[in-house]
C-alpha cells in the first residue's frame, strides 16, 4: 500500500477465539514498518475477557436412605451466577439413573428436554447474583440408595469449575 506523507491508514481484523474458556485477556500488538520507518514502532492494547462464576447445588427429598420403591423423590437443583458478568447459554444437565422413572420436571426459567433419562434444562441468561431452580420428581423402581449428579455449563469462561457439578 502507498501511504502519502501525513496520511493515515486503518486496518481492521475480526478475531475469533477457538478456546474461550482458557482466555482471560486478549493482548494485541501492532507494529508499523516500511522502507522509511524503522522497525519497532509498535502499540499494544490489552482487553479483559470477562468471566462468570456459576455454581450448582443439588438436594434430595426425602433425604432418608434407603429410598423406598414407589415413593416420590424430589431432586432440587439450584444454579447461581456469582458474577461479575451475565452468564449466557446456561445449561443444566442431569442424567438420571435407569432405576428411576421421571414423573415431573419444572424450571423457574427456560425450557426442559428429556431424552433417555437425560434431562437438559436450557436456562438461558442469568444476571450476576441470580439463580434458577430445576425440580425433578422421580420414583425409584426398587428400594435402595441412588446417587445422581447434575452439571452446569455456559457460554462464558467460568473462574471456578470445581463447583459446576453437584451430587445427591
Amino acid at each position: 500500500y502507498q501511504l502519502l506523507p501525513d496520511g493515515a491508514m486503518s486496518v481492521t481484523y475480526a478475531v475469533s477465539i477457538d478456546s474461550p474458556r482458557a482466555v482471560t485477556q486478549l493482548v494485541n500488538t501492532a507494529c508499523e514498518t516500511s522502507d522509511q520507518i524503522p522497525a519497532g514502532s509498535c502499540s499494544t492494547v490489552t482487553d479483559q475477557v470477562w468471566e462468570v462464576s456459576a455454581s450448582i447445588s443439588k438436594s434430595s427429598s426425602p433425604s432418608r436412605v434407603p429410598l423406598q420403591a414407589g415413593d416420590t423423590n424430589t431432586y432440587t437443583i439450584v444454579v447461581t451466577n456469582h458474577g461479575p458478568q451475565v452468564a449466557t447459554d446456561v445449561i443444566i444437565t442431569d442424567t438420571l439413573p435407569t432405576s428411576v422413572t421421571l414423573t415431573s420436571s419444572n424450571a423457574t426459567q427456560g425450557t426442559i428436554t428429556v431424552s433417555n433419562n437425560v434431562i437438559t434444562a436450557s436456562i438461558g441468561s442469568l444476571v450476576a447474583n441470580a439463580s434458577a431452580t430445576l425440580t425433578l420428581d422421580v420414583i425409584p423402581g426398587s428400594t435402595g440408595s441412588i446417587t445422581n449428579t447434575a452439571t452446569v455449563d455456559g457460554a462464558e469462561a467460568d473462574n471456578n469449575l470445581t463447583n459446576n457439578t453437584a451430587t445427591a
